[in-house]
């Protein structure tokens, strides 16, 4: 009995090198998927959000990064208009894994400040500002949140105000809303973030809801977590007891901002 294993190549079958995986980029690694497509799965996952280039590469590997993120429980949101892309998560359903991201809450001090970069950004259009020179300044966003329906108006002590001032802008920073100038500390750059998840018809909506007496006390918003990752969809500082009752008595997520080719 001959134990001899036929090693012979009928060229009629595949070619074992054929048989090896192109996007293989470790051994073992049986992902489809080309090494531009994981880029930009990698970054919707991981990132608030993209723009640039990286909105170039999930154009070209659309279909891919869908599937990558659809894997994943995630939902891709663009704005053309703004040439923004991220990515959220589904709609919670019984039975459902939870998603890589989780859902968060966009507090009220920080609904009220993008509201005010909203309308920045609205003043730059009408004026054909590029995006890059969306600038916002400090005595702006300050004057803002201490007049009218401003949850800091009924604050009378300035070190109190300053301080809350400051580190909601630290806030916004950190979670990418805003962009420091080193040589100007006191104006920052609105990233094109904002307007994409909030249209003007949602700001008013807001003021309109904000409108009320000023609160007695301020929100503390010294817990104001560090830089975090996309695990953290808009922000994931807690809401302050009682500011549904009387800042605002909504509250949003990206999904319930965000408003495709507005």
């Amino acid at each position: 009995m001959n134990d001899t294993i036929d090693t012979s190549f009928d060229e009629n079958d595949t070619n074992p090198e054929d048989i090896a995986n192109p996007n293989a980029l470790f051994p073992e690694d049986c992902s489809v998927m080309s090494l531009d497509a994981r880029r930009a799965a990698i970054a919707l996952k991981t990132e608030r959000y993209i723009t640039g280039e990286l909105v170039s590469m999930v154009n070209d590997h659309y279909e891919e990064v869908v599937t990558s993120l659809n894997n994943d429980l995630l939902e891709l949101h663009y704005s053309d208009t703004y040439d923004v892309m991220y990515a959220t998560p589904v709609s919670q359903q019984e039975g459902l894994p939870r998603s890589v991201k989780k859902r968060s809450r966009l507090n009220a001090p920080m609904m009220q400040l993008l509201c005010i970069a909203r309308d920045r950004v609205a003043e730059c259009e009408a004026q054909r500002i590029i995006p890059e020179e969306w600038w916002i300044s400090r005595s702006l966003i300050k004057t803002a949140l201490t007049t009218g329906a401003g949850y800091l108006a009924s604050r009378i002590d300035e070190a109190g105000i300053d301080a809350e001032v400051d580190s909601l802008i630290r806030s916004a920073i950190n979670y990418g809303y805003f962009q420091s100038l080193e040589d100007d500390p006191d104006t920052y750059l609105v990233q094109r973030i904002v307007p994409a998840i909030m249209t003007l018809d949602q700001v008013r909506q807001w003021a309109a809801q904000a409108n009320q007496p000023p609160m007695d006390t301020a929100p503390d918003i010294s817990t104001v977590a560090p830089r975090a990752t996309m695990n953290d969809v808009i922000t994931d500082e807690p809401t302050t007891p009682g500011m549904e009752v009387t800042a605002v008595t909504t509250q949003y997520t990206m999904d319930d901002l965000f408003e495709e080719g507005q």
